[in-house]
């Protein structure tokens, strides 16, 4: 019923409950969006060995994106918020070479109605970046393997290195069956990037029965 506190289970008048009458309850305060220089100054406090060249073009991007989100109307935003700009900077800074692909990401480009997207990568070839194309994850021959360094394993997934720690608690590492199928050597790649410039929440979507959990537990 109504008390399990679901909100299949809740009248629309519960579920939303800023109403006119509780509007009147509140006092309202507005935070305007940052000014770009505002944006630009931040960056560069945080980043000041990003070469010029590379704050210019994201944030030339971050501009040009918001404002096609605002000639499309489209309920699919496009505008790059201030902590999306600096997990995009901090990729770019150590993995120069990705920044299309983190963009994308951070977009959702893929996910996009099919006229937004064919807009969305027209901007992205104008301001110098890559096209979108399927990747032959066979070709890139990317292996997984363990070394040795200054008397600790190090983790080696396509070139990228990370030292292996060791668990507190081993009995509650999985140790599942992995087959290295290229794909999936390449988003575990991927992964192991995202964790190496500090990101602590990491959200892997893909349908049912595509690898999720193996990728996790690997």
């Amino acid at each position: 019923g109504a008390g399990s506190g679901s909100s299949g289970g809740m009248a629309p008048s519960e579920r939303f409950w800023l109403s006119e009458e509780t509007g009147t309850l509140f006092g309202f305060h507005t935070v305007p969006p940052l000014p770009i220089d505002t944006k630009i100054e931040i960056l560069h406090a945080l980043f000041p060995n990003v070469p010029e060249a590379a704050l210019n073009l994201i944030l030339s991007l971050a501009t040009s994106l918001e404002d096609l989100s605002k000639e499309s109307h489209a309920q699919h935003s496009l505008a790059l918020s201030l902590r999306q700009l600096i997990r995009i900077i901090r990729r770019h800074q150590t993995y120069p070479d990705d920044l299309a692909e983190t963009v994308r990401r951070t977009l959702m480009s893929r996910f996009m109605p099919i006229t937004l997207r064919v807009s969305f990568e027209q901007l992205m070839l104008e301001s110098g970046l890559p096209a979108d194309e399927d990747l032959d994850y066979e070709s890139l021959k990317l292996q997984i393997g363990y070394e040795q360094r200054d008397g600790r394993q190090v983790l080696n997934i396509g070139g990228v290195t990370m030292p292996v720690h060791e668990p507190r608690h081993p009995e509650f590492v999985p140790k599942t069956l992995f087959f290295n199928i290229p794909k999936h050597v390449w988003i575990l790649r991927e992964l192991l990037k995202d964790f190496l410039v500090g990101e602590k929440h990491i959200l892997l979507l893909g349908n049912q029965g595509v690898g999720k959990n193996k990728l996790v537990d690997r």
